[in-house]
């Protein structure tokens, strides 16, 4: 009877252990089958080794000599101390074996390969050598199985690349993404070494190797989390269309056996077979209602129990997911959904070509594509889809299908002209409309029986339906759309007269809702007009209120029931997600066409949601003084005032300068609409001002320049001008919440500020748990229900302001959180002076790209140590690619001589312009004018500001005297500058900055900017510099600064660092203390800093009041439309200043009096 030996277990357990870990369990047959010695592996590499060199494509397979040593050695130590079954030897060199035969087709795989082996050999042993250190063998064969277990790991990493079809294609993402884990095995190898160098017990081997075990499985948790957080990161990000919801949608409606003809039919079950590769294309026709979206989503159900299945919905009611692109980055995210390795190859590409670039995105398909072994892409409501995008899109397809012979496509739509030129001939095609007979009556039996289920008929009046609905789908000429019934009163006359076609029964729709009374009408009307033309779809909560907003209104009317949109706007409507929508996008087509009589007209339709959304603004809810009561938001939360808030923020104004825009295009509207539209916009613009705002030139300019833009008031064309400007920011994919301060007064109104703080007053609202279901037992004050019904079921929005979730929500806080997860930018920069420190990265990769081009250590060759002695002509042999790494060393080690030497050869005249810039920037950064001047052109004018930031940099005033006369002072980075000057240790090069500032009018004006103040605060030697430079620049008769920019600058204090020094400063040279901004509509300083309760506000007011500020202002004067007066004394931090300075308001502002008295004489 055979005794146990727990280390022959071991190396059984090690050998088991790597076949389960094998995807593939006939590879690790054959690697047993085929049992190679080292002696095969010798003769395979000189082999590889022998072509290599002859066609110069192989590399480096020498450098494999010292791992197959050592595993050489380890084996005649296995063979001595060890008896194990032959299979355990063949798992040493079969797999070696392998992976080079593999890798020699792929140059850069076998140099990773012998790289990384002999990064494995240095780690392991010298087996002989190490024996010696035990005094048993017990112990000698126990650290040999946990060597044995590292060598397996080793080979587990390297075959699963190796395993993935079409490696080659991914090879670069593969060995990014498990280097890394090949790190971690070297690691445990060396931890394993250092033990071994003593004597240890076999118990500490073995927790030797249950540490290896645990820092393997460590590390994948961690590295598919990273990389899951990534993906997801990218894909919050760029927010493509994902279309699972709309299958799901679509699979609960479906009647069972409505595809049954389908499936049967022999074009169809060839196109599923992907080895019929005469049936590629597949074109599903038919007429708009005859049941293709349907028929499509059932191919996909079916589709995808045989291969990966990508698929499409495409719909009119979200114009931004129809192009080209979109869609093209909906399929990629979809064929990555599942599987890591793609994932990591999506996440590598370019984020910026990925959003921007669809020939990229079609590249990065193709790539995702070809490591498939079949995929079907089925393309639903081709239709719906502008022309010129479905044309892009259709060629793009053609491309996929020429580029792999695995891929399948399904294309469904009406038989359009166009689509037919790109696909007829390649495509099969299948009309629905000529087939779906019997789907069509089992659509009608199922309806009949649950419609007459819920009636009060008697048998005789029952019968008689039954027989008038059993004709239905004979009559129905395909489509099964039309078929939705009427009221009852109406059901013997509908069901005796049936529409004869789908245009027919739209007209008796439309016809019945422009016979109703006025009310009925108008708001029906109302209804299909904003479903057709919102810039994205309205929630049925949100259309609920803005239904009941007009230009007349007078705050925000209670809403105190729900509307039924299907009963109001009959069967051409329906609710999905609780967005009302046309059952088919060609209602839209019907009710929006001049053909017909009482047609909507689009612009009118967006006009009128344009007044719904101002005269919600202009309602007085969005008051900011009474928003600064918890309980006042809390009051209007819970009444539903709010419901139309996020949507009214987001896109009041792209519908205002819409109807702006189409009031000035069609002179035969009725001008008479927009007198009262240009009326609430100049009321928005007066009682929804944010005084906090800071207009400029750019602000006011639109970033599409639009001639036709007229409000009618300058203050009304600025405010919406500066709105759409705030709207397309390109920072708005950082701001959220937590950061609000940073962004709030980029928006010329109130809305973002108000946005804030009722999404703080909402989430306090919520049950404590995960969500409302977790809580068992809920609070009194709980009021889940009341938000339910005004806000709908997802209360959790996401902070982030521009995304989309921040309107939609989710289901719970954990869904919300994940979500808000993905946003961020984890991989920061280990520079802790650069502004990715802070700003991170997405990927790991860009990190890495970043470290190395702006942070990497510059060690200088040896050939940088002799070039004073290296003659022009010794640089002629040079090439391109060995002259431009020279250039940056000799810059960097500062050898003119040398580098005029390597300019003037013939290889130094071949070296492209934007190197010389880069090579002319190091030199800068360093300081060495000389280098400089030598890498810029003579007649050069137009000096980047990074040349003159380093010269700064440098504290050499003859170096920042030339950058100065090199740069164009009309085309300058002002902030910079003015920032680099302010901050220099050197009062010399400050001085000199003060000399040159008035021929910089581009950067001297913005000496007055909040920027600035925020740049320099606290800081008490760069505040005296700015108030001596102001003193400066008054004084200079060639420079004028007026008395209302210095008042505009006392505002910009007061808003932002509150600096008593700058204030004194401003006043002393002629700021008006009272000055209330350029129109006369902001507040003055004092009303702004009265707001805020800090010390240094505190002791900003008391300074202001020492000057004469006034405490009263009279509004009515102004022409504001609220209380006469307002009584700055009121404010938070004028009631509270006694905690700061020890005395009240009151006995402060009697203190002042006699300033405020001369302030007032001198009509300050």
């Amino acid at each position: 009877m055979s005794t146990y030996d727990p280390v022959d277990e071991a190396f059984n357990v090690a050998k088991r252990s790597f076949r389960d870990q094998l995807a593939d369990q006939t590879l690790y047959d054959d690697i047993l089958v085929t049992a190679a010695t080292i002696d095969d592996v010798y003769q395979l590499a000189t082999s590889l080794q022998e072509k290599a060199g002859s066609e110069r494509s192989l590399r480096h397979l020498k450098r494999l000599k010292p791992f197959l040593d050592i595993l050489s050695g380890y084996e005649k130590v296995i063979e001595t101390y060890v008896q194990v079954q032959p299979d355990i030897l063949a798992l040493l060199w079969g797999p070696v074996r392998l992976f080079l035969k593999l890798s020699s087709e792929l140059t850069k795989a076998l140099d990773d390969l012998a790289e990384v082996t002999l990064k494995i050999a240095q780690a392991l042993p010298q087996f002989s050598e190490m024996v010696t250190v035990f005094s048993d063998n017990a112990r000698v064969k126990t650290a040999l199985a946990l060597f044995y277990r590292d060598i397996l790991d080793f080979y587990s990493v390297m075959l699963k690349m190796f395993t993935i079809p079409r490696w080659k294609v991914f090879w670069g993402t593969l060995w990014d993404q498990n280097k890394r884990k090949v790190d971690v095995i070297v690691n445990n190898v060396t931890e394993h070494v250092l033990l071994m160098r003593n004597e240890v017990s076999i118990a500490e081997i073995i927790k030797a190797d249950e540490a290896r075990a645990t820092s393997l499985v460590h590390f994948d948790r961690m590295q598919k989390s990273q990389e899951l957080q990534n993906f997801q990161g990218l894909r919050t990000r760029l927010s493509p269309v994902l279309y699972g919801q709309r299958l799901d949608w679509l699979r609960n409606r479906v009647h069972n056996g409505s595809e049954k003809w389908l499936f049967q039919d022999k074009v169809f079950l060839d196109w599923l077979d992907m080895s019929k590769k005469d049936t590629t294309w597949l074109w599903i026709q038919g007429i708009p209602g005859s049941g293709k979206t349907y028929l499509a989503a059932a191919a996909v159900d079916k589709a995808v129990k045989q291969h990966q299945t990508l698929f499409v919905f495409a719909s009119y009611h979200d114009p931004n997911s129809t192009t080209a692109l979109s869609i093209t980055q909906s399929l990629i995210f979809q064929a990555a959904a599942d599987n890591n390795t793609l994932q990591n190859i999506v996440v590598e590409f370019s984020e910026g070509e990925l959003t921007n670039d669809g020939g990229k995105a079609l590249e990065l398909l193709k790539a995702l594509l070809n490591g498939s072994t079949g995929t079907y892409i089925i393309i639903d409501g081709l239709d719906e889809i502008e022309e010129s995008e479905r044309r892009i899109l259709l060629q793009r397809l053609d491309d996929l299908v020429n580029a792999s012979s695995e891929l399948k496509v399904l294309l469904s739509s009406r038989p359009e002209d166009d689509i037919a030129k790109v696909v007829g001939k390649k495509s099969k095609s299948l009309r629905v409309d000529q087939r779906n007979m019997g789907s069509i009556q089992r659509f009608v039996n199922y309806k009949t029986q649950e419609w007459i289920a819920h009636q009060d008929f008697d048998q005789s009046t029952e019968s008689e339906v039954s027989a008038l609905l059993s004709p239905l789908a004979a009559r129905s000429n395909g489509k099964a759309q039309f078929l939705c019934l009427p009221i009852i009163e109406e059901i013997r006359r509908e069901l005796k007269a049936l529409p004869t076609d789908l245009n027919d029964a739209y007209h008796r729709v439309f016809n019945r809702i422009n016979s109703s009374n006025l009310r009925v009408r108008e708001k029906a009307r109302k209804i299909l007009g904003w479903i057709g033309c919102a810039p994205a779809p309205m929630t049925s909560l949100e259309m609920e209120q803005a239904l009941l907003l007009d230009a007349s209104s007078e705050g925000v009317p209670s809403i105190v029931g729900s509307t039924n949109f299907v009963k109001l706007c009959g069967p051409i409507v329906e609710i999905v997600d609780n967005h009302p929508q046309f059952v088919h996008f060609t209602v839209r087509e019907y009710i929006f066409s001049r053909q017909i009589n009482s047609y909507i007209d689009m612009a009118f339709a967006n006009e009128t949601l344009a007044f719904a959304s101002v005269s919600y603004l202009c309602s007085g809810l969005l008051d900011l003084d009474s928003s600064d009561s918890k309980s006042y938001i809390r009051k209007n939360i819970l009444a539903g005032n709010y419901r139309l808030l996020g949507y009214v923020a987001w896109y009041w104004a792209g519908l205002t300068m819409m109807a702006v825009r189409n009031k000035s295009q069609y002179n035969s509207i009725d001008t008479s609409r927009f007198d009262i539209l240009n009326a609430l916009i100049s009321r928005t613009a007066s009682e929804v001002w944010n005084y906090d705002f800071e207009p400029d030139e750019e602000s006011l300019k639109p970033k599409i320049e639009d001639c036709f833009l007229d409000c009618g008031s300058r203050e009304g064309r600025d405010m919406l001008r500066a709105a759409c400007r705030f709207r397309l920011d390109e920072r708005q994919p950082d701001w959220t919440t937590t950061n609000a301060d940073t962004w709030v007064n980029l928006d010329p109104l109130i809305t973002s500020k108000i946005w804030i703080r009722i999404k703080e007053s909402f989430e306090s609202l919520l049950c404590s748990k995960d969500t409302h279901e977790d809580s068992n037992e809920c609070s009194i004050d709980c009021h889940q229900s009341t938000l339910e019904r005004h806000y709908g079921p997802l209360f959790y929005k996401c902070s982030y302001f521009s995304c989309p979730y921040s309107r939609h929500g989710f289901h719970s806080r954990r869904a919300r959180d994940e979500h808000e997860q993905a946003h961020g930018r984890p991989w920061k920069c280990s520079s802790t002076t650069c502004q990715f420190a802070d700003i991170g990265f997405n990927t790991k990769k860009r990190r890495d790209i970043h470290v190395k081009r702006f942070h990497e250590d510059e060690s200088e060759p040896m050939m940088a140590l002799n070039a004073d002695k290296v003659a022009a002509s010794d640089f002629d042999n040079f090439d391109e690619d060995e002259v431009q790494p020279l250039l940056f060393v000799l810059v960097r080690a500062g050898h003119l001589d040398a580098v005029k030497r390597l300019l003037a050869s013939k290889s130094g005249t071949n070296i492209r312009p934007n190197v010389l810039t880069a090579a002319r920037t190091a030199a800068a950064r360093q300081g060495f004018m000389a280098m400089t001047q030598l890498l810029t052109l003579e007649n050069e004018t137009d000096l980047p500001i990074n040349i003159v930031t380093h010269a700064i940099e440098s504290e050499d005033a003859e170096f920042v005297k030339w950058a100065l006369t090199k740069v164009n002072s009309a085309d300058v980075n002002a902030g910079k500058l003015n920032k680099v000057f302010l901050s220099t240790p050197s009062e010399e090069i400050y001085s000199l900055w003060e000399t040159y500032l008035p021929g910089f009018p581009e950067v001297s004006s913005t000496l007055l900017k909040t920027a600035v103040f925020n740049d320099i605060k606290d800081n008490p030697v760069q505040e005296e510099r700015l108030a001596r430079t102001w003193k400066l620049l008054t004084s200079d008769k060639n420079y004028c600064i007026f008395m209302e920019d210095l008042s505009q600058a006392l505002l910009a204090l007061a808003r932002s660092t509150m600096s008593v020094r700058l204030a004194r400063a401003l006043l002393k040279l002629g700021a008006s203390v009272n000055y209330d901004g350029k129109t006369g509509k902001s507040r003055t300083a004092l009303a702004i800093v009265a707001r805020k309760t800090t010390l240094e506000a505190a002791e900003f007011m008391k300074m202001l009041l020492e000057h004469g500020a006034s405490t009263v202002i009279d509004r009515a004067k102004r022409g504001a439309n609220c209380k006469d007066f307002y009584v700055i004394g009121d404010e938070a931090g004028a009631r509270g200043i006694q905690q700061w300075l020890g005395v009240t308001w009151d006995e402060l502002v009697d203190m002042n009096k006699e300033a405020w008295k001369k302030s007032y004489l001198r009509g300050y």
